[in-house]
């Protein structure tokens, strides 16, 4: 099963877009999720922890993807679609 996660700030307008694809791929694809919010002290530690400094960041299987724009989320799909 794939391990991802998810760094994200409340209000930030891309983290929402990133919401909407992650309930969409859930539907779709068998793997498991941890978002974490960088305005909360333990989410702010693993942000240090995996040198995240840009929401929203996704980490599958440990690689970062950092979102530069919508095709983004087809880079991401694809990763989680080989990985089930």
């Amino acid at each position: 099963m794939i391990e991802a996660k998810l760094f994200t700030k409340p209000f930030c307008s891309d983290c929402q877009k990133a919401h909407i694809k992650l309930d969409e791929w859930k539907a779709k694809y068998n793997f498991q999720i941890v978002e974490y919010d960088l305005e909360t002290a333990d989410g702010l530690a693993e942000a240090l922890y995996y040198d995240v400094f840009k929401v929203p960041t996704f980490m599958i299987d440990n690689k970062h993807i950092k979102f530069e724009d919508e095709s983004t989320f087809t880079k991401i799909e694809e990763m989680i679609s080989k990985s089930n």
